[in-house]
């Protein structure tokens, strides 16, 4: 088989072995201590407004204020809205990030109050009343004939959580059993056509589940839609994320009766974390402990937490090579303080570290080309007898010192880098709403003009005429330059920050193919002699 076939089978089936063994084979975390956060915020009195309810298979989310007021919360990194109707939060927005709400008021909500198998009464929405506020602290109270339920609010200066504590005193005879649920509810955004060009937006805000239970990471996609489903046992925390963003309810009090519910459909998401079972005896109480982390999927402030939250960014199998990506990655940015210029950094250190490989595979490519003649001769020689046929080229082979494998299997090594090079800038949080230059405002967005897929198309072509090609059949090689029309296609639709480092490795590509095929080495490139050699 042709060199260039080879290649690109070689590639081909790389991609689809990485892809299949991050499907079968997920990784599963331990879990870690929690910490306990420390606080510091203001708090102020805010205006209400009527909510729409929304309902999700037996449980009903309480998302109206009904008149009873708001409370907004304010840190440094945060600000965001409690309605006294629920005691819940009904709008949330990350100061850094404030075109991407985590909770969009009169659609989302969190931090809701469900109970199941209560032997008392417990309204949808109940009111509470604020009994006091100070900075860092709100509690809510709320009190029928059968108990009192208190909501205690801590807020943390300089992180992303918020600390709840919930207690129940009973006031029932006989006492209160049951189990107590906090939720989250997220929707889907709409899908407005806007034309032609509509899709050309920012990465959609697709929300799934994800929680840790037992040391296992499980994820429920928005792709499963319509699911219904429980888990059970060391339910360390549980929430709904997106591609960078994650809400997060943590438990304080892991036992193996604390199961979650989940829901997933078209328009939106619901999860349910809850109580152990509880009995509270007459004049009895209990408190329970909880934490939420509403913010980005940034590794540093996940892993100070201590509970394996920071596993929620997807690196896939290949971690161990992106997270050395992502920290040099931010080691160019220290010092060009732009992520465009820093990916156009770290593309060219890392393809020039892989040049040995890459020369490697190209003189293989040239050897092959060369004794592409006598293999041609040799297959019309022995056409009818295969196992001499074999015999022969093997023995060409030999002679010319060539390995048929020789131009692949470079490039199959560099397959990981490239991939984990790639879960790095698809995932990182540094990319999003973050300008280039120029029109370019957004490097997680697609390219709004086309201009670097359409150069990368044309870079392609060049590469294409630049690249050994041990075999003259025509057909082949218009199949050959169908692949950057195809792949100028697909670049349509990634972020900016993606099609820019494919755009500069393929840059790279055509130079070290061009300084190959005239022996010139990057030293000679440096001081400006390019003065090619003899073959």
């Amino acid at each position: 088989m042709e060199t260039q076939k080879r290649l690109l089978l070689a590639t081909v089936l790389s991609f689809l072995i990485f892809v299949g063994w991050s499907i079968i084979f997920k990784p599963t975390e331990k879990l870690a201590p929690a910490e306990t956060p420390t606080t510091s915020s203001t708090i102020s009195h805010d205006s209400s407004t009527p909510l729409p309810s929304l309902s999700g298979g037996k449980e009903i989310f309480p998302l109206a204020t009904g008149g009873g007021g708001e409370d907004s919360i304010e840190t440094g990194l945060y600000k965001g809205s409690l309605a006294r109707r629920g005691g819940g939060l009904i709008s949330f927005t990350l100061s850094r990030f404030q075109k991407h709400p985590l909770i969009s008021e009169g659609k989302e909500a969190g931090l809701l109050l469900v109970c199941e198998g209560c032997n008392f009464n417990l309204p949808v929405q109940p009111l509470f009343e604020k009994k006091s506020s100070s900075p860092g602290e709100v509690v809510y109270e709320w009190s029928s004939p059968e108990l009192l339920l208190r909501r205690i609010y801590r807020f943390s200066e300089g992180k992303y959580l918020i600390d709840l504590g919930v207690e129940i005193e009973g006031r029932k005879p006989g006492g209160l059993t049951g189990k107590l649920g906090l939720a989250w509810v997220g929707s889907e955004p709409e899908n407005n056509s806007g034309g032609f060009l509509s899709f050309l937006k920012g990465p959609p805000d697709l929300k799934g589940i994800v929680y840790l239970a037992g040391g296992r990471l499980v994820h429920q996609g928005v792709e499963k839609e319509g699911v219904n489903g429980t888990d059970s046992g060391l339910i360390a925390w549980a929430g709904l994320e997106d591609r960078y963003f994650i809400r997060t309810l943590i438990s304080r009090g892991l036992t193996q009766e604390q199961p979650i519910t989940y829901s997933i459909d078209k328009n939106s998401s619901r999860l349910t974390l809850y109580t152990p079972p509880f009995a509270i005896p007459a004049s009895g109480g209990q408190a329970f402990q909880f934490s939420a982390y509403l913010g980005p999927k940034q590794m540093e402030p996940l892993r100070e937490l201590g509970i394996s939250l920071d596993k929620t960014i997807d690196y896939g199998m290949l971690s161990f090579l992106a997270l050395p990506i992502l920290y040099l990655l931010k080691f160019f940015h220290n010092f060009v303080p732009n992520w465009g210029i820093a990916i156009i950094l770290l593309t060219i250190f890392v393809k020039i570290l892989l040049n040995p490989l890459t020369l490697k595979g190209l003189r293989q490519m040239k050897q092959m080309q060369k004794v592409q003649p006598e293999l041609t001769l040799l297959r019309e020689k022995y056409k009818g007898d295969k196992q001499r046929l074999n015999m022969e080229t093997m023995n060409l082979f030999k002679r010319h010192k060539v390995n048929p494998l020789g131009g692949c299997l470079p490039m199959i090594l560099q397959m990981p880098i490239y991939i984990a090079l790639y879960k790095v800038l698809y995932s990182s949080i540094d990319l999003y709403q973050t300008p280039f230059f120029g029109f370019y405002k957004d490097l997680s967005a697609p390219d709004p003009y086309f201009i670097l897929p359409i150069f990368l198309g044309l870079f392609m072509v060049l590469q294409q005429k630049l690249t050994p090609n041990p075999s003259a059949d025509p057909t082949q090689a218009r199949m050959m330059m169908l692949m950057p029309i195809m792949f100028t296609g697909f670049m349509v639709f990634l972020p900016v920050g993606l099609v820019l480092y494919i755009l500069v490795n393929t840059v790279m590509s055509v130079l070290q193919q061009w300084m190959s095929s005239r022996d010139i080495r990057w030293r000679d490139l440096l001081r400006g002699r390019i003065v090619s050699r003899p073959a």
